[in-house]
């Protein structure tokens, strides 16, 4: 099985430690990790940018894939740790898969992206929401299995989220 993409988005704070802390636990009570949530996630997604002149076919067979996903068990963990036990060697498709803060995005870690590169993708090191969303596959196809980033958007000049973003172990 192929690694997976995965992201998601959090309120700002300083302290990016108590933020990981913050907003795992927050994806834990949603249940917005594993397989399922990451499958329903991208078909969802894949529905909403399907082009209008897409055929009938294509369609359908999306929202069949889609059917089937939601039909799947929902996750059962109610703690991080069981979380990560659930998703065993594949890993959880969230944020939980980051054990620790580091330098560079690596397996089992969180990282930032770094203000050169944010430059070099996006053209400012403070990008909004939406300009991170519309490119953030460049920063998804350099990252290794189970590797963890992340970025600060702003909003009126001034720190407004944090987008966590990474790849699954599998």
């Amino acid at each position: 099985m192929g690694s997976h993409p995965w992201q998601s988005q959090t309120t700002y704070g300083p302290d990016i430690a108590a933020v990981v802390a913050r907003h795992q636990r927050e994806v834990v009570a949603r249940g917005e990790f594993g397989y399922r949530h990451n499958a329903i996630r991208e078909l969802r997604e894949s529905l909403q940018w399907l082009p209008s002149d897409a055929s009938p076919r294509t369609r359908a067979s999306l929202e069949r894939q889609l059917a089937k996903a939601e039909a799947l068990p929902k996750p059962t963990a109610t703690t991080i740790e069981q979380a990560r036990d659930e998703g065993a060697e594949s890993g959880t498709y969230s944020i939980l898969d980051a054990y620790q803060l580091c330098d560079i995005p690596e397996p089992a870690a969180c990282a930032p992206i770094d203000s050169e590169e944010l430059e070099d993708v996006l053209g400012t090191a403070t990008p909004s929401l939406d300009l991170l969303y519309e490119r953030i596959g460049f920063f998804l196809d350099d990252l290794r299995r189970g590797s963890v980033a992340y970025v600060v958007c702003y909003s009126d000049g001034e720190p407004s989220d944090i987008v966590f973003f990474g790849m699954s172990f599998d």
